[in-house]
């Protein structure tokens, strides 16, 4: 009697083995068909499902995609907040200082003629202007320019070409100054 126990015993774990081993493979090939769906068979009565390659006349074959199509593009989010202040920055070069004007010597403009006026900045500084001076508003600038006028120089004076309408008038032109 022992034995017929042990011999039945041995025959049932051998069949659920077999069992598990179908069912693997079975489901193996109902998920891993071609095409990438998923087939199934869902009993008529009830829905149960289960995977299988081939149903039976009690089931209904049914499959669905591993994956879906691509979804819409959703709607923009909400802007974020404000992040953190930034680090402060480098301090910058010191601008001009001691901006000074600095005239140049009175000259005698008369009609008909262009005068050259010129007036210069002291050692160390630099010019950024210049202009005209006189009592008479009959006199005026033909031409203003800094000298030297060097392209990438750096200038050191204002130079003026006066003129005078009816009658000769004095004039003196001016530069203004800065030190770096």
């Amino acid at each position: 009697m022992v034995k017929s126990l042990r011999s039945g015993w041995l025959a049932k774990a051998v069949g659920i083995a077999a069992l598990a081993i179908a069912l693997g493979a079975g489901f193996a090939l109902a998920a891993g068909g071609s095409g990438g769906t998923i087939k199934a068979c869902a009993k008529k009565h009830g829905g149960a499902l289960r995977l299988a390659k081939k149903c039976k006349k009690s089931e209904k074959a049914v499959k669905w995609n591993k994956q879906g199509p691509t979804g819409a593009t959703g709607a923009i989010g909400a802007t974020g907040a404000t992040g953190a202040t930034g680090a402060t920055g480098a301090t910058g070069a010191n601008g001009a200082t001691n901006v000074v004007i600095r005239e140049g010597a009175t000259g005698s403009v008369p009609t008909g003629t262009g005068t050259i006026l010129d007036a210069h900045c002291n050692a160390g500084e630099r010019a950024t202007g210049g202009g005209l001076r006189s009592t008479s508003t009959d006199v005026f600038m033909e031409d203003s320019f800094p000298t030297p006028l060097a392209d990438g120089g750096t200038p050191t004076g204002w130079e003026i070409d006066a003129h005078s309408g009816t009658t000769a008038h004095n004039a003196q032109a001016v530069v203004i100054c800065a030190s770096p």
